[in-house]
């Protein structure tokens, strides 16, 4: 996505998945192609955008020094319904902490978000190099909630997009 801040659901099939597990290594870069879809397993419309993966390319730097652009433009997808745009898109709270063996901090977090339930996600973002990103199952008031993180475990440590 062009945003670095945008997360998405890409949904592999296991043919897919198999036949590229070379590309499936952290700080690879890949180009997926597949199909749009926003609806539920019910078939109705959601919020949540995910893309049904078709084809999986690993991106290299011989890849982007032979590019050339087609010339074609992206065809978009018949609208049935309101398509989610960014202002509708789902806000989530990053919450990062440098290990998840500070049990203390841990269970602060969880007392913030038992004391502020809303409709923010909440993913929790863990370590310094090696980071990993954890979305919690509970959401949080953005406004009080944010609030109550950021005096619990800094400014500098939460961030909502």
């Amino acid at each position: 996505m062009a945003d670095e801040f945008v997360e998405r659901e890409l949904v592999f099939f296991p043919g897919i998945y198999s036949d590229r597990t070379a590309v499936w290594q952290r700080d690879k870069v890949v180009r997926v192609k597949g199909k749009v879809n926003a609806k539920d397993r019910a078939g109705n419309m959601s919020d949540e955008v995910k893309l049904l993966v078709d084809s999986v390319e690993e991106i290299t730097a011989e890849t982007i020094k032979d590019f050339k652009q087609s010339g074609k433009r992206a065809k978009l997808p018949k609208a049935r319904a309101k398509v989610p745009t960014k202002t509708d898109a789902v806000q989530r709270l990053y919450v990062r902490i440098a290990s998840s063996k500070d049990e203390s901090t841990l269970l602060n977090i969880k007392q913030v978000l038992d004391a502020h339930p809303g409709d923010t996600e909440v993913v929790l973002v863990i370590g310094e190099a090696d980071k990993q990103a954890v979305r919690l199952p509970q959401k949080i008031d953005n406004k009080s909630g944010f609030k109550a993180l950021t005096t619990v475990i800094g400014k500098d440590n939460v961030k909502l997009h």
